[in-house]
């Protein structure tokens, strides 16, 4: 998944209800970094948060969410034998319903085509569809219920802000991601072993990559959002 920001407001287009499953937090080691994100609908998946079986399970949650209401969910996977997984670290992940109308997917896309820096804020708990807050340098869009809240949330997003703006924060109550611009375009060549060291780098960077190869089992099966896998005969720059 390219743009998980794209790729959302496209199933709003459709009217097509999803869940996004973020990875919030990362202790020790695992498969993807916190922030990365995989949307789920009932009948597809864009984007991953890993795969294996922390993957299957993430996606059968997410799919029973669809069927059964809006309450956000925060989950805690430790990747060891009871979930088949060796990794050993440990993964919350925050499983958010998305309805087919939901209005501030307008708002997110709006703000992502300014091209400028904001975070979001995401409630932990409770009904996913009540709350929403976007946070920019200048201003604020949406409410999280209260005046209060919406406070409290501003002021720790502007501190993310005056850093580079990619930030991810959490709380007792929410968790607050920073968004910002794909700044630049990188087309790398070879999936060999010093592709396969940059790509890690290059995913946490703010930039698209576009990797190529030739190779049918070059790529591994998972590699961060901003990255694109190309695999042909005949590459050109």
């Amino acid at each position: 998944m390219r743009d998980w920001i794209e790729a959302l407001a496209a199933l709003q287009r459709t009217g097509t209800a999803a869940v996004i499953v973020t990875v919030a937090a990362v202790k020790g080691s695992a498969p993807r970094v916190a922030g990365t994100r995989m949307l789920v609908t009932a009948g597809a998946v864009q984007g991953t948060v890993g795969g294996g079986h922390l993957e299957f399970t993430a996606i059968d949650i997410a799919r029973r969410q669809l069927a059964g209401g809006d309450a956000a969910l925060l989950r805690r996977f430790p990747l060891g034998a009871s979930l088949g997984q060796c990794c050993g670290g440990v993964v919350n992940l925050l499983f958010e319903p998305v309805a087919a109308a939901a209005s501030w997917v307008e708002t997110l896309a709006a703000l992502r085509a300014l091209g400028d820096a904001f975070v979001v804020v995401t409630p932990a708990h409770g009904a996913a569809q009540g709350g929403k807050l976007f946070v920019t340098r200048s201003g604020m869009h949406g409410t999280l219920g209260t005046a209060e809240a919406d406070a409290a949330a501003t002021a720790i997003a502007r501190d993310l802000l005056a850093g580079d703006g990619r930030g991810w924060s959490s709380c007792r109550d929410g968790f607050r991601s920073g968004v910002g611009p794909a700044d630049f375009h990188i087309v790398l060549f070879g999936a060999g072993h010093v592709g396969r060291a940059l790509i890690p780098i290059l995913g946490g960077i703010p930039c698209r990559v576009t990797w190529v190869d030739s190779r049918d089992d070059a790529f591994p099966a998972a590699v961060p959002d901003n990255v694109e896998t190309v695999l042909t005969d005949a590459p050109r720059g």
